[in-house]
């Protein structure tokens, strides 16, 4: 899915089963469009490839299952879910959720400030943002990689069951961080050390404040690690 100057969709569909059944529905205000199959036959291996041209404004709303979503240049909101897909997107100044089953999220900032959600249940996230204003990112069993430019006054909040934390920040960095492992190791460049939450079980956490503060950094693992630096 592609953004151009145009202010009209364009759709190129490639259906490899004639069993797939291609909906395409246009109104004053939304396109919608639907690939529908049997339910036996997502077992199969035909492929249904749907390829997109959209206004650089449009909002987006996209679910897929076994499929990938692909998105660029798109300057609206964005919803993108996917079941056993990867997701690949851009973020400008428009919020961006996207969510995954099963497969690897990446989101890619453009220097805009879109407030970012994503979540992974079993998938990897790795997330590049040039100015990082409202970030949540959730995982189940994927780890999760962030690299950002903590702007002032920026919310940031990753949490994972089982998947390890990496948050690398541009210098310089003012932020407060509030860190906290139940059985994993927090590590970072700025010199603090994590101590044990208690003297009897596992655990530790760490809370700092890296030069002026102003940003608020929380994150929270149960079993993975926890990394963060500036670079």
């Amino acid at each position: 899915m592609t953004a151009w100057d145009r202010n009209e969709v364009e759709l190129t569909a490639m259906l490899e089963s004639d069993k797939d059944k291609l909906e395409f529905e246009v109104t004053e205000r939304q396109v919608r469009i639907k690939v529908v199959r049997p339910d036996d036959h997502y077992k199969g291996s035909t492929d249904a490839i749907l390829t997109l041209k959209i206004p650089k404004g449009a909002r987006i709303s996209a679910e897929t299952v076994s499929a990938d979503i692909t998105v660029a240049g798109v300057l609206g909101e964005q919803r993108l879910e996917s079941v056993s897909g990867e997701v690949r997107t851009q973020a400008y100044d428009a919020p961006v959720k996207l969510s995954t089953v099963s497969g690897d999220g990446t989101i890619n900032g453009t220097g805009g400030k879109a407030a970012v959600t994503v979540a992974s249940v079993s998938g990897g996230l790795t997330i590049n943002l040039a100015a990082a204003e409202r970030l949540s990112a959730r995982s189940i069993s994927g780890d999760i990689d962030a690299h950002a430019e903590l702007v002032p006054n920026a919310r940031v909040e990753m949490e994972t069951v089982s998947g390890e934390i990496k948050l690398t920040t541009k210098p310089p960095v003012n932020a407060e961080f509030d860190m906290e492992s139940f059985s994993g190791d927090i590590d970072n460049c700025f010199g603090q050390k994590a101590r044990d939450k208690s003297r009897y079980g596992p655990g530790s956490e760490l809370s700092f404040t890296q030069g002026s503060g102003g940003a608020r950094v929380s994150i929270n693992s149960l079993s993975g690690d926890i990394t963060i630096c500036d670079h």
